[in-house]
């Protein structure tokens, strides 16, 4: 950051360091503190121009120059009037999904029902024959 570019950012951005470009931002500060003499001056006088074009009134824009933005505007794609509209699909795309979290279930629980059934029979064979261990110790 040099003394012309430091003068430049601030005639076009102004005294406000939060409008200038990020990029530049932070070597403008440091320019500013490290050279106070020379930028104190030019930030007081754009602070003032500043306070000044807040303070201006903003006028509406005529007919002439809205109709010429508008014209100058890009046209948007013109939509086929008998093709679905794009927003159309989600549904189909959730009611997808949720079939296939349903049959994902459906299927689960179709493949693992010989699994517990067959663990929680080894568990209550298990549970019976240690019971009869106990009372055929107490017998003996």
């Amino acid at each position: 950051m040099d003394i012309e570019r430091f003068e430049r950012l601030i005639e076009a951005y102004g005294a406000d360091p939060r409008r200038w470009p990020i990029n530049e931002r932070e070597a403008a500060r440091a320019f500013a503190h490290a050279h106070v003499e020379r930028c104190g001056p030019l930030l007081e006088a754009a602070h003032e121009l500043d306070l000044a074009m807040d303070c201006a009134p903003v006028g509406a824009p005529s007919l002439a120059l809205r109709e010429r933005v508008i014209g100058a505007a890009p046209r948007g794609r013109r939509r086929d009037l008998g093709a679905p509209p794009r927003w159309l699909w989600w549904p189909g795309l959730a009611a997808a999904c949720a079939a296939g979290v349903l049959a994902g279930v459906v299927v689960t629980d179709q493949a693992t029902r010989g699994v517990r059934a067959d663990t929680v029979l080894a568990a209550n064979t298990e549970l019976a024959l240690a019971d009869n261990t106990d009372g055929m110790d107490a017998v003996r």
